[in-house]
């Protein structure tokens, strides 16, 4: 570079810096990138003024809703540094917030792969990780037992001339390379998560098989021969399944593949075996009547806790439907998603089985008739064990061809699938009436009594649900006498038996009628949230720190007219705000509740239904909004620990921001007063299958576990020791503890609680692996 050309840059370099300083930064960003332009090999002398310019410009955009503008800056820039591991992990940064969750998993992704030390890019791509790739991939991929199933099917199948592959859903690509290594001449795979997609390229590259096996990132009902496939296939294999089989759009996923991307039956008509096939072949539907009090507690109110009466108003617990989803035509009509998924093995209290197992419906994929219609179904079961009904628990036989099966049910030791569970609810049932014990609704059946299921099973859903139980009597002959019946033990593990009675021969009409509790009328919690307000330990336990932190205040002080205190409290928990009615029933003269939990109309019926003093009110969701007002506060409660045992976000920076901004400073008090982490060092082969793919053994010597294990996550959530197979290799320790109440002299004492390191060293009890 001659003279001239050296000052023309360096002249450039100054008045990019300059812009910097006058907060021009869009020109800085112009200059910078001009000068990468002129002279590529100085582009490292300015990368950080220049990663500095593009990271207040894109804040500007951002504020602006530019977003168009700020895509582009950082296309721009990803051109000129496309090495920058802090530029990539920003974009991924931006992409998230916007949405794009795809897009960003693949920035966080480039990040780790220059610097697999990047801990704040390791910590963005967990957060993404969740909603993009389940957890059942894990469970899944580590389940050999299934796996090997599959190959068995898939190399049947490719044996007997089925050798043109289709792999639909195909995820890691894990079926597909089955097919090439048993000796597909083709093979085609579709996903249409773009993460997923982008996880199987190199997993393919890896295997050696990325020329072998044609990928497409689409959604299968959208493919069309001559356009995403060269000729129809002869054999489509798929896993397109959840928990109650039809969740995943299966039986339109195949009867799209029988319409569109399968070699037609038609042209078998001269052939002794069918010109195509779809693994799996086929599947039934299985139920069974249980009672199982986690379940219960999960999706069932009681009608007293602390004292408040709930009786007045109808609480359940479980994932509200969107409007879009609820469907008028569906049996079940409360506003929420129709199952949970449980593991009954895995129950913390057990379950016990009340029905023997009756099959709800079968499919043959094979048979395209079978693949769209609706059905309303009505069966009649037998009680075998007299208890209370709690729920139907759903799962299936997976028949991937005439010789190979694979079974969800809670008597399988399949590491992957869990039952779908459909909560009975008693406004469910028309006749049979339910019964309080201690404050539990229950509903009682005995042996012999006769329940009703009705339920609808179309392309897109499987609803299920208990409407009838009638005392004791003759069903007749058509009823399955079974040769080795579920007993009455809970926990059970033994082979499934047949004994649902259809009260028709043919397809039957719903015409049981409907309970007349209006959706509209029904309260939906989180059944973790739920769970909680069920616990009465824990609700008591609340409840006397409530009543015990009224007497620590100075009630001399706080003394109004009428008995009533002058004590203020702020509820920032999530659920039933139950403390709230409690505080304002000692008296309190003044509570907001920012995070009701349920609907305003609902907390006032239950508030009048109580009479308790109208005192209670509704304020931002924000807590600096509400330090705007002024106004001095006795008293802030909020949740520390999600039910789920993770710390709640955001919790440790609102009672800081609490304790400096809306508290009295002499005697405001914080609930919880103080946190203790407990830990301890174990060795889990359970909770590593959970976590990780654990090794190539279990993927049959494919090597899937090093990419997918990029979106293995650091925390672990719900987990229940009191189920979880492990052995503890060290004693119980305190990791540390945080006082929220001690005297604090100075702010920096304060915010000090807003980042507590600690290190320990722990003593091992015996030899093991050290899971976590």
């Amino acid at each position: 570079m001659n003279e001239k050309e050296e000052d023309e840059v360096s002249k450039y370099l100054s008045v990019a810096r300059e812009c910097i300083v006058l907060e021009k930064y869009a020109e800085a960003l112009a200059y910078f990138v001009c000068l990468g332009n002129m002279q590529p090999a100085r582009k490292k002398e300015f990368e950080s003024d220049f990663m500095a310019a593009l990271c207040k410009w894109t804040e500007v955009l951002e504020q602006h809703g530019d977003y168009k503008k700020m895509l582009n800056c950082f296309q721009e820039a990803a051109v000129l540094y496309p090495d920058n591991e802090t530029l990539l992990n920003n974009v991924g940064g931006v992409l998230f917030r916007l949405g794009f969750s795809d897009e960003s998993a693949s920035f966080f992704r480039k990040a780790l792969r220059l610097n697999p030390s990047n801990l704040q890019a390791r910590e963005n791509l967990e957060n993404v990780s969740n909603s993009l790739v389940e957890r059942w991939h894990f469970r899944m991929l580590n389940d050999r037992k299934r796996n090997l199933a599959y190959k068995e099917a898939i190399k049947r199948a490719i044996a007997r001339g089925y050798d043109t592959v289709l792999d639909i859903g195909s995820g890691t690509g894990i079926l597909s390379m089955f097919a090439v290594e048993e000796g597909a001449k083709k093979v085609y795979a579709c996903e249409l998560s773009k993460t997923m997609y982008e996880v199987s390229i190199d997993v393919l590259r890896a295997n050696q098989m990325l020329d072998s096996i044609h990928l497409i990132n689409k959604k299968s009902t959208e493919m069309s021969v001559g356009k995403d496939l060269p000729s129809h296939v002869t054999l489509v294999v798929t896993e397109t399944m959840d928990c109650g089989l039809l969740g995943e759009g299966i039986l339109k996923t195949i009867s799209h593949a029988w319409g569109n991307l399968l070699v037609p039956l038609k042209d078998s008509m001269k052939s002794s075996q069918p010109a195509s096939k779809v693994i799996p072949s086929g599947a039934v539907l299985y139920g069974m009547v249980i009672t199982a009090r986690d379940i219960r507690k999960q999706s069932r109110c009681r009608t007293m806790i602390s004292g408040v009466d709930l009786s007045k108003v109808h609480i359940i617990g479980g994932d509200q439907l969107e409007p879009q989803n609820n469907n008028s035509d569906l049996v079940i009509e409360d506003p929420v998603e129709p199952y949970t998924t449980e593991s009954l093995n895995t129950l913390p209290s057990g379950y016990k089985p009340l029905t023997d197992t009756f099959v709800i419906t079968e499919y043959n994929f094979c048979d395209t008739s079978s693949l769209d219609a609706k059905r309303e179904l009505t069966l009649e079961v037998s009680v075998k064990c007299s208890g209370n009904v709690d729920a139907i628990a759903v799962w299936f036989d997976l028949h991937l061809d005439e010789n190979v099966c694979i079974s969800t049910g809670p008597s399988d030791d399949s590491l992957c699938w869990e039952q779908a569970i459909f909560p009975v609810h008693p406004h469910h049932l028309v006749n049979k009436s339910s019964h309080e014990v201690d404050n539990e609704i229950l509903i009682n059946v005995n042996e012999g009594d006769s329940l009703t299921i009705t339920g609808v099973v179309s392309q897109e859903y499987l609803q299920i649900q208990c409407r009838d139980a009638s005392p004791k009597k003759n069903i007749g002959r058509e009823l399955l006498v079974p040769t080795a019946p579920y007993g009455c033990q809970e926990n059970v593990n033994q082979d499934q038996d047949v004994t649902a009675v259809p009260v028709l021969a043919k397809e039957v009409k719903n015409d049981c009628k409907k309970s007349s509790l209006k959706a509209e009328s029904l309260v939906v919690l989180p059944p973790s949230y739920l769970c909680r307000a069920n616990d009465t330990f824990y609700s008591s336990s609340l409840q006397s720190v409530v009543l015990n932190s009224f007497k620590e205040i100075n009630l001399s002080e706080a003394q109004a007219d009428g008995g009533v205190c002058g004590i203020k409290v702020l509820d920032n928990m999530n659920g039933l705000p139950l403390c709230s009615l409690l505080a304002v029933q000692e008296g309190a003269s003044h509570v907001l509740i920012t995070n009701p939990g349920i609907s305003i109309n609902v907390l006032e019926e239950i508030r009048k239904s109580n009479e308790i003093p109208n005192r209670i009110h509704y304020g931002p969701a924000k807590l600096e909004d509400i330090a705007l007002d002024g106004r001095n506060w006795d008293i802030f409660i909020t949740d520390l620990v999600e039910p789920s045992g993770a710390l709640k976000q955001q919790a440790i920076e609102d009672i800081v921001f609490s304790q400096g901004c809306l508290l009295k400073q002499d005697s405001g008090l914080v609930i919880p007063r103080e946190f203790q982490a407990l830990s301890m060092c174990i060795e889990s082969q359970a909770l590593m299958a959970l976590s990780k793919v654990v090794n190539n053994e279990n993927t049959l010597g494919l090597e899937i576990g090093q990419f997918m294990n990029e979106f293995q996550v650091s925390t672990q959530v719900n987990i229940d020791l009191s189920t979880l197979e492990f052995t503890a290799l060290s004693e119980e320790l305190e990791l540390f503890d945080m006082d929220f109440m001690r005297d604090i002299s100075h702010d920096e004492e304060l915010l000090e609680l807003l980042e507590v390191k600690k290190e320990k060293k722990v003593k091992m009890l015996r030899e093991g692996i050290y899971s976590s």
